[in-house]
């Protein structure tokens, strides 16, 4: 056929009802047998979901050691070619200070189904609270009928290490 006719399968399966028993007890013999059947019609070019997840969704500040935090991007369906997925970044964290800068990009190559995106956490000197870093897809580009999925943006939370000053007076002696 030509990729223009649609395939279609056809499937059929007795029904019986959970509380009866087939009435003549011989399976598709034509004499009491009910029928259902099911057609499906795959669609040709179907759509490939991008979304992301928050895969580690907390770091921290450690002196000498961070604790990294990670977003995964995820496509529905391998693709032949390598995808680009660019993303943009917010929240309350500070790139460059709180966190090495995320490019914005990420490709997830042909053949695969995820992408991380690492977050370095970086250990500043500053009492902060806890910080996020919220990454959102913007597009995805290169694969075959590509669309952003439900899933578009994931928010992972840095917490600080240093501790609030002590306050009030401590008697040594």
């Amino acid at each position: 056929g030509s990729a223009a006719e649609a395939l279609v399968y056809t499937n059929s399966a007795e029904v019986v009802a959970a509380d009866q028993l087939d009435p003549d007890s011989t399976p598709n013999d034509g004499a009491g047998d009910d029928f259902a059947s099911v057609a499906v019609a795959p669609v040709a070019g179907g759509i490939n979901l991008v979304t992301i997840a928050a895969t580690d969704p907390s770091g921290a500040e450690d002196p000498g050691a961070t604790d990294p935090a990670q977003f995964t991007v995820i496509l529905e369906e391998i693709a032949d070619t390598d995808t680009t997925v660019t993303y943009t970044v917010a929240g309350s964290a500070t790139p460059d200070t709180d966190y090495t800068a995320l490019t914005g990009t990420v490709t997830i190559a042909a053949g695969d189904l995820l992408a991380p995106i690492d977050v370095t956490v970086l250990d500043d000197l500053d009492l902060d609270p806890d910080e996020t870093i919220e990454v959102t897809l913007t597009n995805a580009t290169g694969g075959a009928n590509l669309q952003l999925g439900s899933e578009t943006t994931a928010t992972v939370t840095i917490t600080d290490d240093e501790l609030p000053p002590v306050s009030g007076s401590a008697l040594i002696e």
